[in-house]
């Protein structure tokens, strides 16, 4: 025999059952990133592949493919863009955030020295400080310690 659920239990029940449907009626394209709602950045719009690196690679594309023209005409047409591949752990801090965090996804440059590119894949960009992460504040802090970025369109 199983005891009578509580009223509590019953509620609960009933909230997570709507959650399941109300996740299952949303379009993929919000299934990885559901705090995503800028629809112009296709960071939002995942494959529905099984493989989260097939999810980044993805990504990478979509961004290349929508804003590769303008930041050659921003940087050049001598800029050469070559994708990143973070480590595991640095992508899926990054869904973490794009699933949590209320914010507007959109591309931006980070200018950093190319012998930090590798410890960036490996640790992901982090605010520098030194005796907690090694990260040693390179450029300044004219409004703060943080990681710097410009957005698309101010380049200069």
């Amino acid at each position: 025999r199983v005891p009578v659920p509580l009223d509590e239990e019953l509620e609960a029940a009933s909230a997570a059952e709507a959650a399941v449907q109300q996740a299952a009626a949303q379009p993929p394209e919000s299934f990885w990133y559901p705090a995503c709602d800028d629809r112009d950045l296709t960071a939002c719009e995942m494959d529905t592949q099984p493989s989260k690196s097939s999810h980044w690679r993805y990504l990478q594309k979509n961004v290349r493919g929508k804003y590769e023209k303008r930041i050659e005409e921003e940087l050049g047409a001598g800029v050469m863009l070559e994708p990143i591949h973070p480590d595991r752990e640095v992508r899926s801090r990054f869904r973490q955030a794009c699933r949590s965090n209320k914010h507007k996804l959109m591309v931006g440059y980070h200018g950093t020295k190319e012998k930090n590119i590798g410890s960036i894949a490996r640790r992901g960009l982090l605010v520098p400080n030194h005796e907690e992460n090694g990260v040693k504040v390179a450029n300044g802090s004219a409004h703060g310690v943080g990681v710097y970025t410009a957005q698309l369109g101010s380049a200069s």
